[in-house]
């Protein structure tokens, strides 16, 4: 019970800096998010024993760049899509039958095409500060945050079939489809409050996060077992770390992109 307040309480002042920082302004929010995933992207390397400045630079330039409105729109799909192709491939490989080697290739790679892209995404699911749309991020974070929280207890209280117990000996199915349910459940009451998604494209976004956080969420769990450690960092009692925080959301927004712009194109 303890450890529910400590996770519940620490979650909570999460959401509302987030959210805080979201409506203040694209400055705040770009900070904000830069200061987050920065965290994530250290600890990603610390755990996988590569400690380079670069990734951690580029992340920082990108973000700067993209504030300042310096940075080349032609360019952003060609990182987006890099990103994609990481997850992805991150994505098939939980089916492999063995763990991801700890090679160069692998700290390099996903340090940039995983972690740095994906990363750099979160903060592009915001539009730009001369068209600051943080309502597509938001949504992204609730459906996210509904997705997890309603996995966690669904899986404590009901969950016997596991999931991927070579990976993540805690998650079940169980606990994956009370997470989707609610998750399509709070994609319909945001539909019926959104002016921007109609009910259709909020369930299709609601199955999409259901899936893609669940994937981001094995993923960590598959890095964290390739390095030997339970939690990515402490800075966040009761979660770990910033990328045990972070994990869904880095691993679904490049997806999220193309999603809603394909959605926005169909209609």
């Amino acid at each position: 019970m303890k450890e529910l307040w400590t996770r519940s309480i620490s979650g909570i002042l999460y959401v509302g800096l987030l959210v805080a920082s979201l409506y203040t302004g694209p400055f705040y929010a770009y900070n904000l998010l830069l200061l987050f995933n920065l965290l994530a992207l250290i600890e990603f390397q610390k755990i996988n024993r590569h400690k380079s400045p670069f990734p951690v630079l580029l992340l920082i330039g990108l973000v700067y760049f993209q504030y300042k409105g310096l940075l080349p729109a032609q360019g952003i799909p060609y990182l987006v899509g890099i990103a994609i192709v990481a997850n992805t491939w991150l994505g098939i490989r939980l089916f492999a039958p063995t763990l991801l080697q700890n090679s160069i290739f692998v700290r390099y790679f996903y340090s940039y095409g995983y972690l740095t892209f994906s990363a750099f995404s979160v903060v592009l699911l915001t539009g730009s500060p001369d068209k600051y749309l943080p309502g597509y991020l938001l949504i992204t974070f609730i459906l996210i945050w509904t997705n997890n929280s309603f996995a966690y207890l669904t899986g404590k209280k009901w969950g016997k079939t596991f999931l991927f117990p070579s990976i993540s000996p805690k998650k079940t199915w169980e606990g994956f489809w009370g997470g989707t349910l609610a998750t399509l459940i709070a994609a319909l009451l945001i539909a019926y409050f959104d002016t921007v998604f109609n009910y259709l494209q909020l369930f299709i976004l609601g199955v999409s996060v259901s899936i893609l956080a669940t994937l981001g969420d094995l993923v960590e769990s598959q890095f964290k077992r390739l390095s030997g450690v339970k939690d990515s960092g402490s800075l966040i009692p009761g979660h770990g770390g910033f990328y045990d925080r972070m994990d869904s959301v880095i691993y679904t927004a490049p997806f999220m992109l193309i999603i809603i712009q394909l959605l926005a194109y169909v209609s």
